[in-house]
This record gives C-alpha cells, structure tokens and sequence, in this order.
C-alpha cells in the first residue's frame, strides 16, 4: 500500500490520539510528523485497514492499533508460546510494548472507530493525479 493514496502520514497511532481526549491542536501536530507509514495501514503488515473484516482495526488497551488479522496473530503467538512450554496460554501483549491485552478473543478486544471514520472520509477524498495535484476531470 503506497502513501500516496492518503491524505496524511504519520506512524499510526491516531486512534490513541482520539482516545486520549487530544486538544483540537494535536492531530495538526502528529500529521506535521516524519512519516514512518500512513495512519491508515497496519504497523504490522502494512496493509491498509478496512471498515470492517480482516483488515478492520483494532486499539489494544494501550492505544496501539492493529489490524485483526495480526491481531489473530498475536493470540496464536501467545497460545503456541504456552503449548511448547507445556503450560497454559501466556496472556497475548502488544507486539510494540508488550503491555498485556486482557481481552481473550479478537473479537473482544474494541473496534478503533475514530480510524474507521478516517479510513471511509479517506475513500470519500477525490485521489489526486499526475504531478500537477490535480484531479482527473479538472
């Protein structure tokens, strides 16, 4: 997935942004950023995310997000982690900072609507093209 089919890059955190309460100010400063991504893809695989499906995202209790495809990744990991050390299930984590996801199942772990909001105004924005900015029919 190519940047340049999105408004803005920044390293894709904006549901923590929404969820934190940000001041009015704070989007303006993450967007200004170095970009390391869009906002609008996984950090994972760097797919974009979806509304909904596979690719819909998915905030951790920690405010990172991540498509529920990685997602399902994540639990596996934690579970087959348990299994070769003949034990139970180890407690899946954030794939950043490793903070414990209590949530036992994808399902359960919320749907980041802020980006989901993002992620359908951005399919709704004319797409640029050529070098000019323009669009297809002016």
């Amino acid at each position: 997935s190519g940047e340049s089919d999105h408004p803005a890059s920044t390293s894709g955190r904006v549901c923590r942004l929404f969820t934190a309460n940000a001041s009015p100010g704070a989007m303006a400063k993450v967007l200004s950023l170095p970009s390391q991504g869009s906002p609008l893809e996984c950090s994972i695989c760097n797919e974009d995310y979806g509304a909904d499906g596979d690719r819909q995202p998915r905030v951790l209790p920690c405010g990172h997000s991540l498509c529920a495809a990685c997602l399902v990744g994540v639990f596996a990991a934690a579970s087959a982690a348990g299994a070769d050390g003949g034990r139970a299930a180890s407690a899946p984590a954030c794939p950043f900072d490793r903070m414990t996801i209590a949530s036992r199942a994808v399902e359960d772990v919320p749907v980041c609507f802020p980006l989901v909001a993002l992620i359908q105004h951005a399919a709704s924005i004319p797409k640029a093209t050529g070098r000019g900015g323009g669009t297809a029919d002016g």
